[in-house]
């Protein structure tokens, strides 16, 4: 749920242009790596871009989320042991941050 609300928020403060998102500094050093004459910047996502984003990425992953909570909740409010609540619960969990889990490391 927090990954979601961070790429919204960077969604809606990343400005509307499109430059070039790479920069070249000139090195006095000719036999220098040229990795370290190339700076990344952020300095902007077209519009399309980030339509292409909110509908492929953000909106099927608000779905889900949505889904996975009601349906959860409709199998947690069924179960009567309250160990088998807690394992579902635990469960449940496990699904909802699976996908952050894989990506963050």
């Amino acid at each position: 749920i927090c990954k979601t609300g961070e790429l919204i928020m960077i969604l809606w403060k990343t400005p509307t242009r499109s430059e070039s998102w790479v920069h070249i500094e000139q090195c006095k050093d000719w036999k220098a790596d040229p990795f370290k004459t190339l700076r990344f910047v952020t300095a902007g996502i077209p519009r399309m871009w980030k339509l292409f984003i909110v509908i492929f990425l953000v909106v099927p992953k608000i779905l889900l989320l949505y889904n996975v909570c009601w349906m959860g909740l409709r199998f947690l409010m069924e179960t009567g042991d309250i160990w088998q609540v807690l394992k579902n619960a635990a469960t449940m969990d496990f699904i909802l941050n699976i996908d952050e889990l894989l990506f963050d490391y």
